[in-house]
């Protein structure tokens, strides 16, 4: 008779007696506070010390692999915790869209150097003299000279938030992150990329119903309005109307927080 193995069983041995025990004690207290599968791999949000979150992925393959972004070094409560929460069958399965990778994580110095003018690469080393005692970087330089990065594809906003959303892992740091590209691309006028980050963080943030919870503590709603204010007066204009055409049609309306902002922004 074919017997169902428990996960936590195949890699009990990982974990010392002291890790089992509060791991334990954390289950109970209920501090796993969400588990989704998505085929092999499950996600999880712990509430760990100081009412911080941490975020643990395991890979139940032919052997269970898995990690927690706490700073142990060893396999840790918040790992074993979760794992007697997927043993309870406390956790939901979903489905994550393809994860797009940023098309910039991985350009090198000398690829970057090479986009820049020459002129204005002289000029940026000679008027930032503090640099005769700072290491030049890969991260300074694509921050520095953002403009001349690849532009990522609406997909990699709105799978990758669609995603963060799903598996409830932190939100509000992707977000951050998308706020200041927005924040960049219109700098440079770049209204069209600009465009593709609001409409990716909008839809995403619908579809998963994650903008409801986020408009109860967290004023980036206003933000992306005023934003889209911006790009509204500056880019072609006929664009936007035919996507809040489109929003209307799938009902995006009917959330009020997102009926606010077009309504709001389509004001003279």
């Amino acid at each position: 008779m074919k017997t169902n193995i428990k996960l936590i069983d195949k890699c009990v041995e990982d974990f010392n007696d002291v890790i089992k025990e509060r791991g334990t004690y954390y289950y109970k207290e209920r501090k796993v506070k969400s588990i989704v599968k998505n085929k092999s791999i499950y996600y999880a949000k712990v509430k760990g010390s100081y009412n911080k979150n941490y975020y643990v992925k395991i890979y139940d393959n032919f052997f269970v692999n898995y990690e927690c972004s706490c700073p142990c070094e060893f396999p840790c409560k918040h790992i074993y915790a979760t794992l007697l929460g997927i043993d309870e069958k406390k956790y939901r399965n979903v489905y994550l869209k393809k994860n797009i990778p940023d098309i910039n994580n991985n350009i090198s110095m000398q690829c970057l150097l090479r986009k820049i003018p020459s002129k204005e690469l002289k000029k940026y080393l000679i008027d930032n003299t503090f640099l005769e005692n700072v290491n030049l970087n890969i991260d300074m330089l694509k921050s520095d000279f953002f403009k001349y990065l690849r532009k990522n594809s609406y997909l990699y906003y709105y799978n990758n938030l669609y995603n963060t959303c799903i598996i409830n892992f932190d939100v509000k740091e992707l977000l951050d992150k998308y706020l200041t590209e927005l924040i960049n691309y219109i700098c440079i006028e770049d209204y069209q990329t600009s465009f593709n980050i609001i409409k990716a963080t909008i839809e995403a943030l619908f579809k998963t119903n994650y903008i409801n919870k986020l408009a109860r503590f967290n004023d980036l709603l206003l933000d992306l309005e005023f934003y889209l204010k911006i790009i509204y007066r500056s880019y072609n204009t006929d664009i936007i109307d035919k996507w809040f055409e489109v929003l209307e049609k799938n009902n995006y309306y009917n959330n009020i927080y997102l009926k606010n902002i077009i309504i709001d922004v389509k004001t003279k």
